[in-house]
């Protein structure tokens, strides 16, 4: 997995996928790979490591770096597991973010 970051960056799906299991490496198409270097490629560009590459929720992959604030993007909140909580109030998160849709306030 240590591999996975510079596979990005050098847009190599072979990098990407040598470490993993046969399932891993039949799983990781090309689409697939160009999806995750889109979403993770900038983020590496600007210094970010990856501590995960992504968080897997019901909605699909989010690909966030771990510790800093989120990358906002409008209509969504951005939970964090450890601590619980929602961004701006966590400002840190050392699990990773992922995001949510917005919740009613209770009634």
């Amino acid at each position: 997995m240590e591999n996975m970051p510079s596979a990005i960056q050098s847009d190599s799906l072979a990098a990407f996928v040598s470490s993993g299991d046969p399932a891993f490496k039949a799983a990781i198409t090309e689409e697939i790979f160009d999806q995750i270097s889109e979403s993770l490629g900038p983020r590496l560009k600007q210094g970010y490591t990856a501590k995960f590459l992504a968080q897997l929720n019901p909605q699909g992959f989010t690909a966030l770096p771990p510790t800093s604030a989120p990358v906002i993007q409008s209509n969504y909140w951005y939970c964090c597991e450890n601590p619980e909580g929602y961004y701006p109030e966590v400002n840190k998160c050392t699990e990773g973010w992922f995001q949510v849709a917005p919740q009613p306030p209770n009634q």
